[in-house]
């Protein structure tokens, strides 16, 4: 049962900063951003609608928030499906609907997008969102959150200034308490029963359309505490207290948020040991491999902040033992890197295993990421480099690596809003050394907005080395050995998984291995496509 208890009286004044403490802030600052999206799991076309959020979240980082809302005709379930509706879901969506949303949808911070309508098609979300971030808010917000898995109580602190001059006089404070992680049924979606529902409305920590904040006005200080008991489950959903979190929004009335603040609630009594589990990177360990390390997502399933991470590393049948630093709040996750030193496979693929063995000293229950990778084309001293972006070159970084990671220098910047093909040349690259040009996607969408972004690489006496024609996710890498010698002889782009191109630019068949260039006796190089 939901229990929600008032713990402090609203603190209303109009005192100077000196006269409180306060952790609000009392200047003038742009709006966040919340999305609350209107989704179900039979919409076909919702696992797109989710994508959009996430590179949104992605490109803004604590300044956009998402609240994933079942409602609709296509969120009711049927007879072998979970329910993910919630009553409180159901009474905003038709509110903010009135009986005529589309799904995916989404409310931008609940403004209107035009005449008497709140909820907008999901190809116009990010364009939203950007409108809104360059808003200038009249309250600021502040949020800290405490779960006690003694009590299992969720406690929920706000406090607020006002900074500007406010529209109406029906100030009222939103808190919502949101899960992730929820494994389930999706329409749409390519692992289409065992999708992850993330940023779902489980429940609110305030009334329905929140509470009226008294004598809200310019240079008015507020501050609220709530707590709940969190359930066992909602509907047919168990409730697991470290996938949540807390979000806090002041609304006009039930309309135009007018700030938002979220984050993950602290957890005391809950989680005090250590457990990790080992995911695949963001930007995965792809056909070819050539750092001194290995990436792997690090989960903290834990309550204890994770300072060190150590590995069992094998390699061929080699194990080696591996310590690598990180800093991973409570129950949340980083990319860590793993330091490895290895040989490649004689032929074929090398097969690698990270295995986690302890967090912070202490040894934890295994969990292990696996996977094969060839080794890097052999290229000469110089290189040349031939980038499509896509329309949205601002999201994404250009860069050439060492073997352990380090930047030796970054391309661009690049014309942001139009796809434009750049050529760029590396020279002096060390004989013997390992490279990388590397395409990081900040937004994690790939390079596919308008025209397809793309990455070629040429040794210095244009041979192939990689050719990238659709870059997905968070991007791409083409890792390089600098060697001379087999750099000018005969050699074979890396077979891909993408398209291939004959050098007349015709798209080859399928079973095309690759581009293999020959150099002949009178100093000319002989192009065959194999």
């Amino acid at each position: 049962m939901l229990r929600r208890t008032l713990m402090l009286a609203w603190a209303v004044c109009a005192l100077t900063l000196s006269s409180y403490a306060q952790a609000v802030s009392t200047e003038p600052e742009h709006k966040k951003a919340l999305l609350e999206v209107f989704t179900g799991l039979n919409c076909s076309w919702c696992p797109y609608g989710d994508e959009i959020a996430e590179s949104i979240l992605n490109l803004h980082p604590g300044e956009a928030f998402v609240i994933d809302i079942h409602t609709g005709s296509l969120a009711v379930p049927r007879s072998d499906q979970t329910d993910y509706t919630t009553a409180v879901g159901d009474s905003i969506g038709a509110f903010i609907g009135q009986g005529r949303l589309a799904f995916p949808s989404a409310a931008i911070n609940r403004q209107e997008v035009e005449a008497g309508k709140y909820y907008a098609n999901r190809t116009l979300w990010s364009e939203f969102v950007d409108y809104v971030l360059t808003q200038t808010a009249p309250v600021n917000l502040a949020l800290t959150s405490t779960y006690d898995g003694t009590t299992n109580t969720l406690t929920c602190n706000v406090e607020g200034y006002f900074t500007g001059e406010i529209d109406g006089t029906e100030q009222r404070l939103n808190i919502a308490w949101t899960q992730d992680g929820i494994v389930g049924y999706q329409n749409g979606a390519t692992n289409s029963t065992s999708y992850t529902h993330n940023h779902m409305l489980r429940g609110l920590a305030t009334p329905l359309w929140g509470d009226l904040i008294d004598g809200a006005a310019k240079g008015q200080y507020f501050s609220k505490s709530y707590s709940i008991e969190l359930p066992d489950s909602v509907g047919d959903v168990k409730v697991n207290p470290e996938d949540i979190n807390v979000i806090a929004y002041v609304c006009n009335g039930r309309l135009d948020v007018e700030n938002v603040a979220g984050g993950k609630p602290t957890y005391v009594n809950y989680g005090e040991t250590e457990k990790g589990e080992l995911s695949e990177p963001d930007l995965p360990i792809g056909t070819r491999w050539g750092y001194n390390f290995f990436n792997v997502k690090l989960r903290n399933r834990s309550a204890k902040v994770i300072e060190n991470a150590t590995f069992d590393v094998t390699v061929n049948g080699e194990t080696q033992s591996s310590t690598a630093t990180c800093s991973i709040d409570q129950f949340g996750e980083q990319t860590v890197s793993v330091p490895a030193t290895y040989s490649y496979a004689a032929k074929g693929k090398t097969k690698y295993s990270v295995t986690l063995k302890a967090l912070n000293g202490n040894a934890v229950e295994e969990s292990t990421l696996s996977g094969s990778f060839q080794k890097p084309s052999y290229t000469t001293s110089t290189v040349k480099v031939k980038i499509t972006t896509d329309n949205c070159a601002a999201q994404n970084q250009f860069l050439l690596k060492d073997a352990d990671g380090n930047t030796l220098r970054e391309f661009g910047p690049y014309q942001d809003g139009v796809s434009a093909t750049y050529e760029e040349t590396v020279e002096g690259l060390d004989e013997g050394k390992t490279y990388c040009i590397e395409i990081l996607d900040s937004a994690g969408d790939g390079l596919l907005s308008g025209t397809k972004g793309s990455l070629i690489t040429h040794t210095g006496i244009d041979k192939l080395i990689d050719q990238f024609y659709s870059i997905t996710g968070f991007g791409v890498r083409s890792f390089f050995i600098v060697d001379n010698a087999t750099g000018i002889s005969e050699t074979t782009a890396a077979p891909t998984t993408e398209a291939i191109y004959t050098p007349d630019g015709r798209k080859a068949s399928a079973s095309a291995r690759g581009l293999t260039l020959r150099k002949m006796s009178d100093g000319s190089v002989k192009k065959s496509f194999q």
